[in-house]
């Protein structure tokens, strides 16, 4: 998402736009993704002396994450604000995406549950316990494929 700023003349850059979940980049550094409707963002960009520009803008609507418990998704209501000072070598384009991804990133949720008392994945078997009684033995041996898991409990 770039903003033209080759306009040497003009000092303010309005900006209001709908982002999907196809615009941002595949990094895997955030386990969120937008929800349907998309996110909006709005807000400006003013331009500073040295290269430098004010950034301030308001990112909102729902985000889809994965419950921390049992993966089952999650929608949560996003609303976020963005204020910095930042530079900028270009002379034509102004790439906002890399502050989009920064305020997700930072406002990221640390934990989701789909509900408070999501019973979560059977270590055994994977059956998610929320739906679903697992007749596993206790004992019995972990499936290769969560043997993963076993390290978080």
């Amino acid at each position: 998402m770039k903003i033209d700023i080759s306009d040497q003349t003009k000092k303010r850059f309005e900006f209001d736009t709908k982002l999907g979940d196809d615009d941002l980049p595949v990094s895997g550094e955030l386990s969120g993704t937008p929800g349907p409707d998309g996110l909006t963002i709005a807000g400006t960009l003013r331009r500073l002396p040295e290269q430098k520009y004010e950034l301030v803008f308001h990112l909102g609507g729902t985000l889809i994450y994965p419950c921390s418990r049992c993966l089952d998704p999650v929608e949560t209501q996003a609303e976020y604000d963005f204020e910095d000072i930042v530079e900028s070598g270009a002379e034509t384009e102004f790439d906002l995406l890399p502050f989009i991804e920064d305020c997700l990133f930072i406002n990221e949720p640390s934990k989701i549950l789909c509900r408070e008392d999501c019973r979560g994945l059977c270590q055994h078997c994977g059956a998610n316990l929320n739906y679903e009684t697992c007749s596993c033995d206790a004992e019995a041996e972990i499936d290769p494929r969560m043997e993963a898991l076993k390290s978080l409990l």
